[in-house]
C-alpha cells in the first residue's frame, strides 16, 4: 500500500500544538501553524492502507504471530445491507496482504473486532444485521493463522444483544453488550450488560444491568496489572460525555464517573510506561477552540480523575480505531474521508519524542 505524498499537520497536545507528519495528507483543518510548545508525542508516519471498496470503515488492529492484522467493514455506504469483513495483514505496517473476506448472505456484518484467544487463535466478533425489519445477531469466527477462517458461529446471546468487543483476561473472555432493537433505537433507552465466557462462543451473564444512564452503548474493557477492570462507554444525548467504570475482581460491583469528552467507538490500552491512551471519535464539549467539533483523536486518560487530555488529533472524524503498542510506538488504524469522495483505511504511527 502507498504512503500519501502530500504533507500534513496533525493537531496534538492541548488543542493548539501541531505535529508535522511529512508523508501524510493535508488535515481537514487545512494550513495549520506549529506552536512553540511541543507535544510529548510525534507522528512517525501516516499512510493509506486500503481504499478498494466503495466504503471502508470501522477498523480494529491486533499484533499476532509477528504480523499486524487489521479488520474493517466494506460496503456500499455506512448502512448498506451487505457489509463484509475484510482482513489484512502486514509485518511492518507498510506492505499489506489481503488475508480474507467474510460475508453472510443477505446480512450486514458490522463493526468487526479482533482478539487473541488463550490457546493462540485469532477470534473475530461482529454483529450480523438485517436493516428492515431490524434484526441483529452476534457472531464469532476463529482462525489458526489469520488466513484460513472457520464458519461464522452465532453466539448464545439474545437477539439484539451486540457483542461489540471481546477482551481476554486470565484465560476468560469478557464483553460489554449493548441492546439494539427497534424499541431501544426509537426511544434511545440503551443499557449495557457484562458477560463472561470460557471460549468466546458460550456466554454467561456476570452483571445483568451494568449501566443504564443516558444511553450507554459501545464499550471497551481493559485490565490493569493489579486486576482492576476499566470500562470505557460511549453515551447518547442528553449526556454527551463518555463514562468510565471501575471494578475489582470478581467484577460484580462497579463505580462510574463521567469523563470530560464524548467518545464514539471508544478504544483504549495501557502502555509500558503506565499511561492509558484512548482513541475514538471525540467531541470537545468543554470550552476550547474546537467546542462542538467531532474529530478522530488519541487522548491520555487519567482514570483516577476521570479526565482526557488530547495527545494527537488525526485527519477526519471517522474514529473507530484499532490500537497496538509495538516497537516503542503506538499504531492506530482508523477510517476517514478527508481526501474526499469516500471513506478509506489509514494507519498512523505515534511515538514519544526523545527527552
Amino acid at each position: 500500500m502507498k504512503s500519501i505524498s502530500r504533507r500534513a499537520f496533525l493537531e496534538s497536545s492541548l488543542g493548539s500544538t501541531f505535529v508535522l507528519c511529512p508523508t501524510a495528507q493535508m488535515s481537514v483543518y487545512g494550513e495549520l501553524q506549529q506552536d512553540k510548545k511541543e507535544s510529548a508525542w510525534e507522528c512517525a508516519d501516516l499512510r493509506l492502507v486500503w481504499d478498494r471498496a466503495v466504503d471502508n470503515e470501522f477498523t480494529d488492529l491486533v499484533r499476532f504471530r509477528g504480523r499486524f492484522f487489521c479488520v474493517f467493514r466494506e460496503g456500499l455506504h455506512h448502512t448498506s445491507p451487505a457489509g463484509k469483513a475484510r482482513i489484512l495483514s502486514s509485518e511492518d505496517g507498510k506492505k499489506w496482504r489481503d488475508e480474507a473476506l467474510l460475508t453472510m448472505q443477505g446480512r450486514d456484518l458490522r463493526d468487526p473486532k479482533l482478539s487473541i484467544t488463550p490457546d493462540g487463535r485469532l477470534m473475530l466478533c461482529t454483529a450480523s444485521v438485517v436493516p428492515k425489519p431490524y434484526n441483529l445477531q452476534s457472531y464469532v469466527c476463529y482462525s489458526e493463522d489469520g488466513h484460513t477462517w472457520g464458519d461464522l458461529l452465532r453466539v448464545n446471546l439474545p437477539e439484539g444483544e451486540w457483542l461489540w468487543r471481546v477482551t481476554w483476561h486470565n484465560g476468560k473472555a469478557y464483553t460489554v453488550t449493548r441492546n439494539l432493537n427497534p424499541k431501544t433505537m426509537r426511544e434511545k433507552t440503551y443499557r449495557t450488560r457484562l458477560y463472561t465466557s470460557e471460549d468466546g462462543l458460550r456466554w454467561d451473564v456476570l452483571v445483568p444491568m451494568l449501566y443504564d444512564v443516558s444511553g450507554p452503548n459501545e464499550s471497551t474493557l481493559r485490565f490493569a496489572p493489579d486486576g482492576t477492570c476499566y470500562c470505557l462507554s460511549r453515551r447518547h444525548p442528553p449526556e454527551l460525555v463518555a463514562v468510565l467504570g471501575t471494578s475489582k475482581p470478581p467484577y460484580r460491583r462497579w463505580s462510574w464517573k463521567p469523563l470530560n469528552y464524548f467518545i464514539g467507538g471508544p478504544n483504549f490500552l495501557r502502555i509500558p510506561s503506565g499511561e492509558w491512551l484512548v482513541s475514538g471519535r471525540v467531541r470537545f464539549v468543554k470550552p476550547d477552540a474546537n467546542r462542538g467539533k467531532t474529530q478522530t483523536a488519541v487522548c491520555r486518560l487519567d482514570p483516577c480523575r476521570g479526565e482526557l487530555t488530547s495527545v494527537v488529533r488525526l485527519p477526519g472524524n471517522g474514529g473507530y480505531c484499532g490500537m497496538v503498542w509495538h516497537d516503542e510506538k503506538l499504531w492506530v488504524t482508523t477510517y476517514s474521508n478527508h481526501e474526499g469522495g469516500k471513506n478509506r483505511i489509514y494507519l498512523t504511527e505515534l511515538r514519544k519524542r526523545s527527552s
